[in-house]
């Protein structure tokens, strides 16, 4: 065996395969990105499930089918080694194990019902779907407030444009 020679794995087919997955062939999702003031709609390239490429949505309103160099990178987000692969619990010693979603909703579910108070600290979104989604837990936990935090903040940039032009906006570049 050759020095520093890549492990050789071997390709398991499926026992039950996917219906709509079909080998090869690449199957397309819109989605949008949102991240540190960038937004685009994109279209996500994905091969037996599996995220490949990001290009920008040209059926889209918005952004006229491009996209940035963050929403292009942002597709190695997905294959980062180290992420959790399912639930985990902690309990009162700070230890954690393995759970399952239906423990970790109920658990979720008796926390928020218990707190006198409750913070969802989140940042900056536009996403409608977001916001529907805040409103319904807003609506269901009165005691809940929101705190938004930008650790990137537009402040600055936000006052001197009202203070230089009247108007407290951020510039939008088009092309």
């Amino acid at each position: 065996m050759l020095p520093h020679a890549t492990p050789i794995r071997k390709a398991i087919p499926y026992v039950n395969k996917p219906e709509a997955i079909v080998p090869g062939v690449a199957t397309y999702y819109a989605s949008s990105f949102v991240r540190a003031g960038d937004f685009c709609p994109i279209l996500v390239k994905t091969r037996e499930g599996r995220p490949i490429k990001i290009e920008g949505n040209a059926m889209a309103t918005h952004g006229g089918g491009g996209t940035t160099a963050r929403a292009q990178a942002s597709v190695l987000d997905l294959y980062d080694v180290a992420r959790l692969r399912g639930p985990k619990l902690m309990d009162a010693n700070g230890m954690t194990a393995d759970s399952n979603w239906t423990n970790l909703d109920a658990e979720i579910s008796k926390g928020l019902k218990a707190a006198k108070s409750i913070r969802l600290v989140t940042n900056t979104n536009v996403s409608p779907s977001f916001h529907a989604a805040l409103e319904g837990f807003l609506t269901a936990y009165p005691n809940a407030k929101l705190v938004t935090y930008d650790p990137l903040s537009s402040s600055a940039s936000l006052l001197a444009n009202e203070l230089a032009f009247g108007v407290r906006e951020l510039p939008w570049l088009s092309v």
